[in-house]
């Protein structure tokens, strides 16, 4: 189960230090290239809620191996592109959603199944141990994907999640007990969860296509339409629906609003700084790195982030939400906003990188502590909530981003701006950021029944 989902999230970061590849392979279509990422995210995110849902019905073990089914196939695809199948960048941003789809639907389902094996300190060491998955596929995904697109066809990087995938479910087949869950939900809200995807798919689409030559002018204005549209529609879903899949009086509880949006920017800046430095680092004249040594210069920042987590949660209870939060910000726009005198050391941009990442745990762990200060009661929906606003962010940024500054012009040195300009947002965000709750982490919780207590 674990390393179905250490695999399932090294896919996410596999192929960031490939992309530059990529957009030679496909030289026409460099505004599309910041979907082959965003697209596995924003399929994994819609994916989640449903495979918990399907796992309360059809079993753990089956929905398990369905996401894996999913999973593999989306990766057997894109791997066959340029081979028995065209070579289309629609095509692989196509494969890469299925990839991400069913990547959302297994890795709910397990850790729902392992809450139900394990109990006592045996669940409690699993879980921290499958923690370590996160962290890890950020180091390991970039530098396997960077050495496999020098060695190797581009395909390669996709093929092996294939093979990967099918031993995997072979595992499952032999080894995993067939587990229900016992409980039923409520009714899934495919309405709600259509129109937010519509809402996210349509505004993206309205930024790409503004910058493609030989459309029709009014296309992206009519995209944009769409997607005020399916806003109405989607507010009208979650305020009917029993269990709606964006709970409005979640969102508008006292300052639950304010955490979501800064779990949204951390998310942009996140991925899209990956995304960005990537690019930067092997297109800048006096750079010109490698895939294999664009990969060693994401490892600091992942390292960085791994020590400064379990500080953070040390220190968070002296310094408490609101500072710590600020400080972080201040830290990643500090260092991001650095790339204004464009450094051309692998070095240098390793250090500024490691300090953002530093800076966005500082920031990510205590927004997580005080998002679950508006309603113990609620903590999973809460924490299931920011997490997709976060993944949002990664989804947006790129997209969005890149249409502000081409990734093909002039090479790399433009696109030192893309971090000035999310430092400046998170400078911005300051005043923002003073208003989420201040208090201890462990002090003043709210109980939806008993008030505050400590």
């Amino acid at each position: 189960m674990i390393l179905a989902m250490f695999f399932g999230t090294m896919e996410i970061t596999v192929v960031i230090t490939a992309l530059p590849t990529l957009g030679r392979i496909f030289p026409q279509a460099q505004g599309w290239l910041p979907w082959v990422t965003t697209a596995t995210l924003m399929a994994a995110a819609m994916a989640m809620p449903l495979g918990g849902k399907l796992a309360d019905s059809w079993g753990v073990k089956r929905v398990f191996l369905l996401g894996l089914a999913f999973f593999s196939l989306g990766s057997l695809l894109a791997g066959l592109l340029g081979t028995v199948l065209p070579c289309s960048i629609g095509l692989l941003i196509g494969f890469r959603f299925l990839q991400g789809f069913g990547g959302g639907i297994f890795g709910p389902v397990g850790f729902k199944l392992i809450s139900i094996v394990l109990k006592g300190s045996q669940l409690t060491r699993t879980v921290g141990f499958a923690g370590m998955v996160g962290p890890l596929a950020a180091v390991l995904g970039p530098n396997l994907g960077g050495c496999l697109v020098v060695r190797f066809p581009w395909q390669v990087i996709f093929l092996y999640s294939a093979f990967v995938g099918m031993v995997i479910a072979i595992m499952a087949v032999v080894f995993m007990r067939e587990e229900v869950a016992g409980s039923r939900r409520g009714p899934l809200d495919f309405a709600g969860m259509a129109a937010f995807a519509g809402v996210v798919l349509s505004a993206m689409l309205a930024i790409t296509l503004a910058h493609q030559p030989g459309l029709t002018p009014a296309l992206p204005p009519g995209l944009l339409v769409v997607s005020v549209i399916l806003v109405i529609l989607l507010i009208r879903f979650e305020r009917r629906h029993p269990a709606p899949f964006l709970d409005p009086a979640m969102i508008t509880a006292r300052g639950m609003g304010i955490i979501l949006g800064l779990s949204f920017l951390q998310g942009l800046v996140m991925y899209s700084t990956l995304f960005f430095l990537s690019f930067y680092a092997q297109t800048h004249p006096s750079i010109m790195a490698t895939p294999a040594q664009a990969g060693a210069l994401l490892t600091p920042a992942a390292l960085a982030q791994m020590l400064a987590s379990p500080l953070v949660g040390k220190y968070l209870s002296r310094v408490g939400y609101r500072l710590m939060v600020m400080a972080g910000m201040l830290v990643s726009a500090g260092s991001l906003m650095a790339m204004c005198w464009g450094p051309a050391s692998l070095v240098v941009l390793s250090i500024i990188l490691a300090f953002s990442r530093a800076g966005g745990a500082m920031a990510g762990i205590p927004l997580a502590a005080a998002g679950l200060e508006v309603n113990v009661g609620a903590a999973g929906a809460i924490s299931g909530l920011r997490q997709l606003c976060n993944v949002l962010g990664g989804v947006v940024g790129p997209v969005a981003l890149s249409a502000l500054f081409p990734l093909s012009q002039p090479k790399g040195g433009s696109l030192m701006y893309a971090f000035v300009l999310m430092g400046l947002l998170l400078l911005l965000a300051l005043p923002a950021a003073h208003r989420i709750p201040a208090q201890e982490a462990g002090a003043g919780l709210r109980h939806p029944q008993h008030g505050n207590r400590k």
